[in-house]
């Protein structure tokens, strides 16, 4: 079952496909999660953690590292780091991705 629905997220790549209907939030994005990996682009990553069209809260960037914060439900976000690949050019590629409750005062 678990590989079902792994599958039509990484199928679906967008929010709003029938899993994302039926599943929370968080939950979706913690299945998600495991079909980014290290290196991959930023359109990449975005497609397959369903955020394509929503802004983040947070951005922040130099040449070599950025970071984007987006909320995840009502008591979650997802904080995702890029950093600069090896090779010619300036190309970015994931670093780290994490869910995490937001901290409250």
């Amino acid at each position: 079952m678990d590989v079902l629905v792994a599958l039509a997220l990484v199928l679906g790549g967008h929010s709003g496909s029938p899993v994302d209907r039926v599943l929370p939030e968080v939950v979706s994005t913690r299945i998600r999660l495991l079909t980014v990996r290290e290196g991959m682009s930023q359109e990449e990553t975005i497609r397959r953690l369903g955020l394509k069209g929503r802004s983040p809260t947070v951005a922040a960037a130099t040449m070599t590292n950025s970071r984007f914060i987006y909320p995840i439900g009502r008591a979650h976000e997802l904080t995702i780091w890029y950093s600069l690949r090896d090779g010619p050019g300036i190309s970015h590629g994931l670093t780290q991705a994490t869910l995490s409750a937001k901290d409250r005062p």
